[in-house]
């Protein structure tokens, strides 16, 4: 099923797409906001990448998220960003490149 993506993969687009939102927000000075959904139950694509860890690295992605909706600032959104990267490059390395991407500078 090539063309039909998981749940888990369409939960990361969708964060994918808020943080892309909140660093245009971030450059351009408007508030933003990221509201970044529990995911953890969410079916993964392929289940080898289900790994243990897992669900304690999404609780603290959720947890960045949270602290940068309460408090949003570039070393907030940065936090956030450098959680993907963490977990990614443990996880799934595929993304990686597209992660870096959302950097400020």
């Amino acid at each position: 099923y090539p063309n039909e993506m998981s749940e888990m993969a369409l939960s990361m687009r969708n964060m994918v797409d808020k943080l892309k939102h909140a660093k245009k927000d971030i450059e351009l000075g408007v508030k933003p906001n990221l509201s970044i959904e529990d995911f953890k139950n969410a079916h993964f694509t392929d289940s080898s990448f289900q790994k243990e860890g897992f669900n304690s690295m999404a609780d603290q992605l959720l947890i960045a998220a949270k602290n940068f909706d309460q408090s949003p600032s570039e070393v907030n959104y940065e936090i956030v960003v450098n959680t993907c990267r963490s977990c990614h490059e443990y996880m799934c390395p595929g993304p990686l490149e597209m992660i870096n991407s959302l950097d400020l500078k």
